[in-house]
C-alpha cells in the first residue's frame, strides 16, 4: 500500500513535465478581430476621431463616440484565447470565438443597424514562425464547443487525445493556455525583444503575434491543478487565471484532455470553470 502512494506521488510530481513535453506543441494562441457593419455588411462603422494620444473620442458618459458616416478609423475589435489541435487534424475551442462582443459597450441588441462579424481568426502554434488561419466546421451549442479546421493543411504537431471527460475531485489535472494573452507573452520574452518591441510600428495583436512566432517566442503556459469540485457538469479546479486561457486543455495523469477552460470567476480569481468535453469532440 505504501509503495503504491509513493509511486502514484512520483507520477502527479513528474505529471507536470511530461504532459507538457508531449502535449504542449498542440496547444495555440488564438488571435481573432472583429468590426461593426450595418445590416447590408458593407458599411463599417467607424470612430468620430481621435485625441491628441491616439485614443477614440468619446462622449460625456465616457462612451465611444461612432457611427457609419464618421470619417475616423474603422471600429477594430481584438480577442485572444486558446485552441488546441485534435489527432484528426481539427482544432476545438470554447465558443468564446462565436460571440467575442457579449461583453463589448458598443453591443446593443436593441441596436439593429450594427451588426457585429468576425474578419480574422488565426492559431499561433509554438515552433511556428507563422499564423494558420482557423475556419469554424461545427458547433455544438449544448457542449460550448466550436471545431475549426485549419486552412492550408495541419501544422507538424501531433494533436491531443481526448479522455472520456470524467474527473474526481482532488484529481491532479494540468491546464495548458495562453493566460493574458500576447501581454503575459510580451512580459517573458527577453529584453532585448522587448527593445525590439517598443520600436514596433504598429500595436495590432495578430502583428505582435506574428513578431513572437518568428522569434519562437510562442510558448503556452503550463501549470498543474488539481479539481475542488465537479457538480451538475461543471468542473471547478484551482488555478491563478485570466483571460487568453479560455478553451484551453485540461489534461488528466494519461496525458488525455478531460475539459476545457470556460471562465474565469472575477470575484474569487483563483477559481476557475471548466467544462468536461461532450459531443462535439466525440468526432475526433
Amino acid at each position: 500500500m505504501l509503495e503504491e502512494r509513493l509511486r502514484r506521488l512520483e507520477q502527479a510530481q513528474a505529471m507536470p513535465q511530461s504532459v507538457a513535453r508531449q502535449a504542449s506543441s498542440s496547444v495555440a494562441l488564438v488571435v481573432g478581430e472583429y468590426i461593426w457593419t450595418d445590416r447590408t455588411g458593407r458599411k463599417p462603422l467607424h470612430y468620430a476621431g481621435l485625441d491628441d494620444s491616439g485614443n477614440p473620442l468619446r462622449d460625456s458618459d465616457g462612451q465611444e463616440i461612432v457611427s457609419f458616416d464618421s470619417e475616423g478609423p474603422m471600429v477594430i475589435r481584438e480577442f485572444t484565447g486558446t485552441a488546441f489541435l485534435l489527432s484528426s487534424g481539427e482544432m476545438l475551442t470554447s465558443d468564446f470565438i462565436l460571440k467575442p462582443w457579449d461583453a463589448d459597450p458598443l453591443f446593443n441588441e436593441a441596436l439593429r443597424e450594427r451588426m457585429p462579424s468576425v474578419r480574422l481568426l488565426r492559431a499561433y502554434f509554438p515552433g511556428s514562425t507563422s499564423a494558420a488561419d482557423l475556419k469554424i466546421e461545427h458547433i455544438d451549442e449544448s457542449a460550448r464547443t466550436v471545431l475549426c479546421s485549419i486552412k492550408g493543411g495541419r501544422p507538424s504537431a501531433p494533436g491531443l487525445q481526448l479522455g472520456n471527460g470524467s474527473v474526481k475531485t482532488g484529481e491532479a489535472l494540468i491546464s495548458i493556455g495562453y493566460p493574458g494573452g500576447i501581454g503575459l507573452i510580451a512580459a517573458r520574452a527577453p529584453d532585448e525583444v522587448r527593445r525590439e518591441l517598443s520600436k514596433f510600428p504598429t500595436t495590432a495583436t495578430d502583428e505582435i503575434a506574428e513578431f513572437f512566432a518568428q522569434r519562437g517566442l510562442i510558448q503556452p503556459v503550463v501549470a498543474q491543478t488539481q479539481v475542488t469540485t465537479s457538480t451538475n457538469g461543471q468542473i471547478y479546479y484551482d488555478m491563478p487565471n485570466t483571460f487568453g486561457n479560455t478553451g484551453g486543455p485540461l489534461l488528466n495523469g494519461e496525458g488525455k484532455v478531460v475539459a476545457f477552460s470556460e471562465a474565469v470567476n472575477a470575484t474569487f480569481p483563483g477559481l476557475n470553470l471548466a467544462l468536461p468535453l461532450k459531443s462535439a469532440a466525440r468526432r475526433n
